[in-house]
């Protein structure tokens, strides 16, 4: 028997694989999803489990919320090629519009919201300081 937050995120991880997005990814579930810069060469996407929330909605009646992020992150250089940051952004906009309002393994995704302080898109400081394109987002999954 797994925990159900390990289901839920393995949910959205394989939903992800099982959709064409535009560029090409395999994702993959971490706990600590951690890349040297080498390894960014490759455009990883990454399900993250974070945790849950139980409020009691009637008496004896509880909904519970469930969290994972969801990482993106590719080594580019936003000064020689500003198209592959366009790109990437175009994506990170594609992955949320798609996870956004459907169930997995029983929990409907309710909200999508940054993480990090990261108002945007991209982490810039990441941009600017690593070369490294990073875009983290957390997603609401409530089960009934």
């Amino acid at each position: 028997m797994t925990a159900r937050l390990a289901d839920i995120s393995e949910a959205v991880k394989v939903a992800l694989n099982g959709h064409a997005f535009s560029p090409a990814f395999t994702a993959t579930r971490r706990y600590l999803p951690r890349f040297t810069l080498d390894q960014l060469v490759t455009l990883r996407v990454t399900v993250r489990p974070m945790g849950r929330t139980w409020d009691l909605v009637t008496r004896g009646n509880c909904a519970g919320d469930y969290f994972c992020e969801v990482g993106i992150q590719k080594k580019i250089d936003p000064q020689d090629d500003p198209a592959a940051v366009d790109t990437l952004i175009e994506l990170a906009e594609a992955v949320q519009d798609f996870l956004l309002g459907e169930t997995y393994d029983g929990a409907t995704c309710i909200g999508v919201a940054p993480v990090l302080d990261q108002e945007s898109l991209a982490a810039w400081k990441s941009l600017d300081e690593l070369h490294a394109y990073t875009c983290v987002f957390r997603l609401t999954l409530r089960e009934p």
